[in-house]
């Protein structure tokens, strides 16, 4: 129960980089940098980024301030079941990864940055 507590503590840090609002990078790496960079870069782009990044594809974002954690949460589960059990969906989630990182390298690059400040001071 404590390790899907923690990872949603994880994913709702996270998903504050997906909201239609300024982002406070320093927030969000306080709150994840318990986290080793891998584990914070895989949920980021494998299990955050196929969710809340769906909030950018409308003209309006409809969240602008945070994403519910127990909105999102079931969400990104289903989406983690389907990713381990189906084989066509893994392929596709595979390809729109890249295009994640290449589309939020700056944020991940931003925020790397400060996590890794934290770690060394």
């Amino acid at each position: 129960m404590e390790g899907i507590v923690k990872k949603r503590e994880l994913w709702s840090a996270l998903s504050e980089l997906f909201v239609d609002n300024e982002i406070n990078y320093d927030a969000i790496a306080k709150k994840v940098q318990s986290y080793s960079l891998d584990t914070i870069e895989y949920s980021l782009f494998y299990e955050v980024a196929p969710i809340c990044s769906l909030n950018f594809s409308s003209v309006i974002p409809a969240v602008w301030s945070f994403f519910e954690i127990d909105t999102i949460a079931p969400l990104i589960e289903q989406h983690i079941s389907r990713y381990n059990n189906e084989k066509l969906y893994k392929l596709k989630a595979d390809f729109l990864v890249k295009y994640y990182k290449f589309h939020y390298k700056s944020e991940w690059l931003e925020l790397q940055k400060e996590i890794i400040f934290l770690k060394n001071n």
